[in-house]
């Protein structure tokens, strides 16, 4: 005997099977960073929860409510078209791995956890698992100079979504002291 599906069962089955879908994406979407030439490098001082302005600055972030943040939506958040695997490619080219770590030989994973904001918007910004605050505030930098991804949806609305994203940094046999 066929037992029929309704629409709701295939939304519920289809959202349990979307979670350790998006864990594996992000496992296999983990790529080394290189940075080849270390020139001009300014250090920032970024709070440990940041938001970025307007203006380019940093603010300290101000928590949102547990409730209006989302892990897994119908539609999760996009980034320039390409998902997962271009916010990996943009955090490949925009980061600078520090003078200073390479120097003292730092190398290791950053976690780090954002918003993105049903407007778009990278926000709340945090490192849940540091290595050291050299790699730490780079990972921070470079994550909040995102630019705006397409929101996440829920019932056909757009919501805010959570995501946490390792950084890896690794030097190249070059830059090894």
């Amino acid at each position: 005997m066929t037992k029929i599906i309704n629409n709701s069962e295939c939304k519920r089955v289809r959202l349990l099977l979307l979670f350790p879908s998006l864990i594996l994406l992000t496992v296999m979407c983990t790529k080394t960073v290189y940075e080849d030439s270390i020139s001009g490098q300014q250090e920032i001082q970024i709070p440990t929860r940041a938001t970025r302005l307007p203006d380019g600055s940093f603010r300290e972030a101000h928590s949102t409510e547990e409730s209006d943040i989302y892990f897994v939506v119908e539609d999760m958040p996009d980034f320039q078209g390409g998902g997962q695997i271009a916010f990996r490619d943009y955090i490949t080219e925009n980061l600078n791995y520090p003078e200073n770590a390479i120097k003292k030989n730092i190398e290791g994973r950053v976690f780090v956890q954002f918003v993105v904001t049903a407007e778009g918007n990278v926000d709340d910004v945090k490192i849940v698992r540091g290595i050291d605050p050299l790699l730490d505030q780079e990972a921070l930098r470079v994550t909040m100079a995102s630019p705006k991804w397409t929101p996440g949806r829920q019932n056909g609305k757009p919501v805010s979504v959570v995501f946490t994203y390792p950084i890896t940094f690794k030097m190249t046999e070059s830059e090894t002291p």
